[in-house]
């Protein structure tokens, strides 16, 4: 039932950006989340070549690592539809083959190639991008992305994309959006 609901609100979410200007952008977050997606699977009414899938936070681990949200998505949902793969935007693998020192040069690579899209792709208003829609997951500690209750990143306005050195959770080293470009997506789903 709320698989149902989800792909309700995601495919009605890309075919109004479709619409509106020939492409959809959705950023994902891992866990419980991501298995949820499964409710997409054999949608023939979607417009997969229009998908343009970003990850809202991703722990700087190998794709094929279990702590991979990338990897979760790819084995959820990702490698049963026909989303282009040049259109599935994960972190650069080769910069965390370690976790240890891995966000801030997968923050940095990430940001440059987001802010190098075509705003066809990734529109952008006040300097911050216009994702469609964001899926997000709640922590049980309050923790939306890799944004942390009390954690100094909360008040980091800039770069778009906020490398993690010592998060709660492990592993320690990520990236994560940062709370201004979560507050600009047009719609935001916990």
């Amino acid at each position: 039932e709320v698989a149902d609901a989800l792909a309700s609100l995601t495919m009605k979410a890309a075919e109004q950006a479709i619409e509106e200007r020939g492409s959809f952008t959705v950023a994902l977050a891992g866990g419980s989340l991501i298995k949820l997606l499964g409710g997409l699977k054999g949608k023939s009414e979607i417009d997969w070549n229009n998908w343009h899938v970003f990850w809202v936070d991703e722990r700087c681990v190998p794709h094929d690592d279990p702590e991979s949200n990338y990897g979760g998505a790819l084995q959820a949902l990702l490698s049963d539809v026909p989303i282009p793969a040049s259109q599935l935007y994960a972190i650069d693998e080769s910069l965390c083959q370690k976790n240890e020192d891995a966000a801030q040069p997968c923050a940095a690579e990430y940001d440059a190639r987001l802010k190098g899209l075509s705003s066809s792709v990734l529109p952008t208003k006040d300097g911050l991008p216009i994702f469609d829609l964001l899926l997000l997951g709640f922590g049980p500690d309050g923790h939306i992305c890799s944004l942390f209750p009390g954690h100094p990143l909360l008040k980091v306005t800039e770069p778009w994309i906020l490398p993690i050195s010592d998060s709660p959770k492990p592993p320690p080293e990520r990236i994560t959006f940062s709370m201004p470009v979560v507050n600009a997506a047009k719609k935001k789903c916990f």
